[in-house]
């Protein structure tokens, strides 16, 4: 059985979360002044595409 919905993910403005940490106050600020975004799909649950 297929998934109704896939697994939501963050686009981060081409930053690498992994390496938040790592960033300077500088970057780290930069990366926020990016737009960030949520994204997912979902099926049609009439034609389950």
């Amino acid at each position: 059985m297929k998934l109704q919905f896939s697994e939501p993910k963050i686009f981060t403005g081409g930053v690498d979360l992994s390496k938040w940490s790592t960033l300077s106050k500088a970057e780290q600020q930069i990366a926020l002044d990016k737009d960030w975004y949520i994204y997912y799909s979902f099926r049609d649950p009439q034609t389950n595409v």
